[in-house]
């Protein structure tokens, strides 16, 4: 299998694997767009100074720490979908993630 390169948008023969940046109240990129059949695999950096995480559907990357990197499946999807960050207030204050199904 095929993989696309950290930071591609999408590579129909594997996984999307995408890098994203967690500073502050925000995902950067905060938006993916995928082929229905392409699983979704986030690279996540937090660069920010507390914990945070990244709940998508039923997939949830469990709580990442100040300085660290984990890498997380979260399958595909069939329609559009937003994830976002499940400590309290951070959704509310725009932490959120699209994941927009373009086939």
């Amino acid at each position: 299998m095929s993989h696309a390169r950290a930071g591609d948008a999408r590579d129909l023969s594997g996984p999307v694997i995408q890098e994203v940046t967690i500073e502050g109240m925000s995902f950067t990129p905060a938006r993916i767009e995928v082929d229905g059949s392409t699983p979704v695999v986030l690279k996540i950096t937090n660069n920010d100074d507390r914990r945070h995480d990244l709940k998508i559907g039923a997939e949830h990357s469990g709580g990442i720490p100040p300085g660290r990197t984990i890498v997380h499946d979260f399958g595909t999807f069939t329609e559009d979908t937003q994830g976002w960050c499940t400590l309290a207030g951070h959704k509310s204050q725009g932490m959120v993630y699209d994941v927009a199904v373009t086939g």
